[in-house]
Order: C-alpha cells, then sequence, then structure tokens
C-alpha cells in the first residue's frame, strides 16, 4: 500500500514538473515577445543610426525583468485617449523649429485603449506578474508536493496559471502583429511619391504646401545670397539660377502658373514689383525679411 502511495506521489510529483515546464516556457515567450514589442514600437534617428538604434534598444532591454518590461510596455505603447491627445511623441508637427543638416525621424507607435480598457488591461498586467512571481519563487512554499494532495493542488494552480499565461501571450501576439501592420502601412506610406514630394520638397497636398522647408524657398534664398544687390534680389536673376541648378523646379511643382505667384505665395519674402515703362521691361525685386 505504502508503495503504491509512494508510486503515485512519484507519478504526480512529475506532472507537477511538466506542467512548471510548460508554464515556464510560456511565460518566457510571453517576455521575448514583449522585449521584440518594445523595442519596436519606437525608433528616432537617421537613416544610417536606425540599425544601431534598435540593437541598442534591444540590448538595453535585454535584462530587464518582467516587471520593467511591463512598466516599460505601460510608459511607452499603452495609452488613453487623453495621453495619446497630449503626447508630444505622437503629434505631427511640420516646419517648426531650427533647421538640421541630416534628415532624423522619430516615430513612436501607441496602442489607444479607452480608460476604463487601459485600467483593466493595467489590472491584468498586474495579475500576470504576480503569478509569474508566485510560480517561479513561491510555488514549493505554497504546495506541499511530497503529498498526494499537495501534488494535485500544485497541478491545479499550474494549470490555471497556464491558461492566464496563455491567453495574455495571444492577447500580446494581437498587439505585436497589429504594431507590426503599422510599420508596413507606414513604409508604405513612405515609398509613396506624394511622401517623397512632402519629404524633399514640402509640398503636402495640393492645397497645403509646407513653404518654410521646401526646396524652392531654399533655392530663392541661395540665389538672394549670391546675386542680391542693394539688399534685394532680382527675380529673373534668381529665375535663371535656379533653372541651372535643379531644372525640375518650376511654378507647376507649386500649383502656381509663374514664378512671381510662387514667390509671393512662400510667404517668406518681401515682394516689390517695379513697373515697366516703354523702354524698360517691368522686374519683380525679393528680399528675405530681416531677423527680429
Amino acid at each position: 500500500m505504502n508503495v503504491d502511495v509512494g508510486d503515485e506521489i512519484a507519478r504526480h510529483q512529475r506532472e507537477v514538473q511538466r506542467k512548471l515546464g510548460r508554464f515556464l516556457l510560456r511565460i518566457q515567450q510571453y517576455e521575448r515577445l514583449l522585449k521584440a514589442l518594445v523595442a519596436d514600437a519606437k525608433y528616432e534617428g537617421t537613416v544610417e543610426t536606425a540599425e544601431a538604434f534598435r540593437d541598442q534598444r534591444v540590448q538595453d532591454l535585454a535584462t530587464k525583468s518582467l516587471g520593467l518590461l511591463i512598466d516599460e510596455l505601460r510608459r511607452s505603447y499603452l495609452r488613453s485617449a487623453a495621453e495619446v491627445v497630449a503626447s508630444p511623441e505622437v503629434s505631427v508637427s511640420v516646419g517648426e523649429g531650427p533647421a538640421v543638416e541630416r534628415l532624423t525621424m522619430s516615430f513612436q507607435a501607441v496602442l489607444q485603449l479607452t480608460e476604463e480598457d487601459l485600467a483593466r488591461t493595467e489590472a491584468d498586467l498586474r495579475h500576470l506578474l504576480e503569478l509569474r512571481n508566485s510560480v517561479v519563487h513561491h510555488l514549493l512554499e505554497q504546495f506541499d508536493v511530497w503529498t498526494l494532495e499537495g501534488c494535485k493542488a500544485a497541478e491545479d494552480h499550474l494549470d490555471r496559471g497556464y491558461e492566464k499565461v496563455d491567453a495574455a501571450y495571444a492577447m500580446l501576439r494581437h498587439w505585436a502583429m497589429t504594431s507590426m501592420q503599422a510599420r508596413q502601412h507606414m513604409a508604405s506610406l513612405m515609398a509613396t511619391p506624394q511622401f517623397q514630394e512632402l519629404l524633399f520638397h514640402g509640398r503636402l497636398s495640393s492645397e497645403s504646401i509646407d513653404w518654410r522647408s521646401s526646396a524652392v524657398v531654399e533655392l530663392l534664398r541661395q540665389a538672394e545670397a549670391s546675386a542680391s544687390a542693394d539688399g534685394r534680389t532680382s527675380l529673373t536673376t534668381a529665375i535663371d539660377l535656379i533653372r541651372k541648378s535643379d531644372p525640375e523646379q518650376t511654378p507647376w511643382r507649386y500649383e502656381c502658373k509663374t514664378w512671381r505667384q510662387v514667390l509671393k505665395r512662400t510667404g517668406q519674402f518681401d515682394v516689390r514689383p517695379v513697373r515697366g515703362t516703354a523702354t524698360v521691361a517691368g522686374e519683380t525685386w525679393y528680399r528675405s525679411p530681416p531677423l527680429s
């Protein structure tokens, strides 16, 4: 009888070990996916530094505990609607700030939740962390696996725990897939001619152009720097210089019929037309306003 009971306990002890291993494998999968999600959710820098930036993010997250990873997830990825509106990381600003010599970009993926869903998600993450710590550090304190009853109770606990971790992993996979799709959509957008026009020429749409960062304004200023006379620059002279420097820059690119219309629409210059006479053609002159 004692031998039979001993064999039964040994069999259940092996089952406890199997279920513990299953639990630990799933929680490790969760942690690995969480690190990848957090690492890929943020990027900033130049094209040349993109890979190094991600490598550093991965390195910084490699040794973080599950608790710290959850904190980072909440801080950088999970947001309420009010936090999204208030966050400068997810706002769009065009034409503000000083000019830079090298193009830099910043990308932050976030998951917007309602206040109720965010509170529930935070509670679920706390419970998951408590469950993980309980199983990893205190399983033998909670269950006497040297008895049949203790083994069975431990098995039940591990079964319920695995179900919770598995559900959390499925949710995390959904978030990761959504984030990946967002990056793919962003990559597709950046490959469009419209985005290239915005990036390199300042054209936002057919109705809105970011004149301050547009190529044509830069060329007009270059012409001003090299060909001004008495503080003003001849538009005719500027046009000749622009055509030599960048023949693709034409008024139609900016939905204008004439260069004078382009100059006025930029809003970046003081424009002074000079009327012509019977013997002298009219001329348009411009200058950058003095710095305040």
